[in-house]
This record gives structure tokens, C-alpha cells and sequence, in this order.
């Protein structure tokens, strides 16, 4: 902290403080124990100048808080043997193809082939993938963690950095 002080000179004042808490939560879909890190800083400064010698004055002053908080996030992925094209955990598939797709019988089936006919067993072919969108898939999507599941679990840092400023004249 720095202040001045006299009679029609500038007075001034900043100040910064920090506070640092790291938080163990223990949550079942995490790996035991995670630790979540929480910092939160204040900044203030305070400015009075005189703008005309014992009649007018000028104020300003500034306030800023810097927030930075880990928090435990929870995806949806694909599970590996989805990836692969083994759909069996989940109902029938419904609708129809609108390309023609070969069908887990190895027959390339015309457009307008219910999705049940061509995937009895809800296994897709991975002939039938896009390779664009497979390439998409395991470049940016990760597997899930821990194995086993469709999750993929992460901490995401979220931060805030609001500031407020005022400023005023007077005599």
C-alpha cells in the first residue's frame, strides 16, 4: 500500500490482495481424489489531484477482481466398441438411409433401407464410416476415462475478470 499525503499535492493509494484455497473434493466419478484449486485477487487504487490550486479537485478510482476456479466437468463419449460400429448396447435403430449403405450382411443396400434391416444386430459396418468424420473423431473426441464407461472427466479452469471504475470533480 502507498500513500501520500499533503496539501494540494496528489494523493494516492493501491492496494492487491490474494487469497489462495485449494478444495479436495472426493467425487465417485473422478480418480479418488482431486484437487480443485480456487484463487481470487483484489486490486483497488484510489488517485485525488488537484486540477486548480484549492478549488478543484479530481477523483478517481479503480477496483478489479481476477477469479480463477477449477471445477470437475462430466462428458458424454463414445465408448471404444462404439467407435468401432457396435451399437448392441442401445434399442433398434430407427429411420432409414438416405445413401445407399452396405448392411451388416456385407449387401450394399439401395437408399430409402430401413436402418433396421441393414443393422439387425445394430452393428455398423465401419465401411460404411466417413472417413472425414472418423478422422474428426478420434483426432478431437476423447476416449473415455476410466475405461469401461462413456465418460470423460476433466477440470475445467473458469475465470472472471470484472473491473469498475470512477471517476469525479469537485471543489
Amino acid at each position: 500500500m502507498v500513500t501520500t499525503k499533503s496539501g494540494n499535492q496528489t494523493k494516492s493509494m493501491a492496494a492487491r490482495l490474494s487469497s489462495t484455497a485449494i478444495r479436495h473434493e472426493r467425487q465417485e466419478f473422478l480418480f479418488d481424489q482431486k484437487c480443485l484449486r480456487f484463487i481470487k485477487t483484489n486490486l483497488a487504487g484510489l488517485s485525488v489531484d488537484p486540477i486548480i490550486k484549492n478549488k478543484l479537485f479530481g477523483f478517481f478510482s479503480y477496483q478489479g477482481t481476477r477469479t480463477f476456479n477449477g471445477v470437475a466437468q462430466n462428458s458424454t463419449v463414445f465408448t471404444p466398441a462404439q467407435r468401432g460400429g457396435d451399437f448392441s448396447g442401445g434399442g433398434a435403430l430407427a429411420g432409414t438411409s438416405a445413401i445407399p449403405l452396405t448392411g451388416e450382411d456385407g449387401i450394399v443396400h439401395p437408399a430409402g433401407t430401413s436402418y433396421a434391416t441393414l443393422f439387425p444386430t445394430n452393428h455398423i459396418p465401419t465401411i460404411d464410416f466417413d472417413s472425414v468424420a472418423a478422422n474428426l473423431l478420434s483426432k478431437y473426441i476423447p476416449l473415455p476415462n476410466p475405461a469401461g464407461g462413456n465418460s470423460f472427466q476433466y477440470s475445467e479452469l473458469i475465470t472472471s475478470k470484472p473491473n469498475q471504475y470512477l471517476g469525479r470533480a469537485g471543489l
